[in-house]
């Protein structure tokens, strides 16, 4: 529910965010990424909690799916745009 919930409000926001082309669609979401992840890290060692606790959500052989979520804001921004034809089939980066 929450990659639908990103993409959704992505797509809302493509117009405003206004990339100009797929290079910027790809800065975006790696921006995003970056920022989910410095916030995640950031804020659960800032509650005292070790890397191994932290590093949980990420084991996809013990059917945690977190990193789904982060795929999905990074490439939200891409297939928003590219949704919405805010950017040419074929644009340059």
């Amino acid at each position: 529910m929450l990659c639908a919930g990103i993409l959704i409000v992505t797509y809302l926001a493509a117009p405003w965010i206004h990339p100009g082309s797929r290079g910027d669609t790809i800065a975006i979401g790696l921006a995003w990424l970056a920022l989910t992840l410095a916030f995640e890290f950031g804020f659960g060692r800032a509650r005292g909690k070790p890397w191994a606790e932290l590093l949980v959500d990420y084991d996809v052989f013990k059917g945690r799916i977190w990193v789904l979520v982060l795929i999905t804001t990074a490439v939200a921004p891409s297939l928003a745009a590219r949704a919405r034809g805010l950017l040419p089939p074929h644009s340059p980066s």
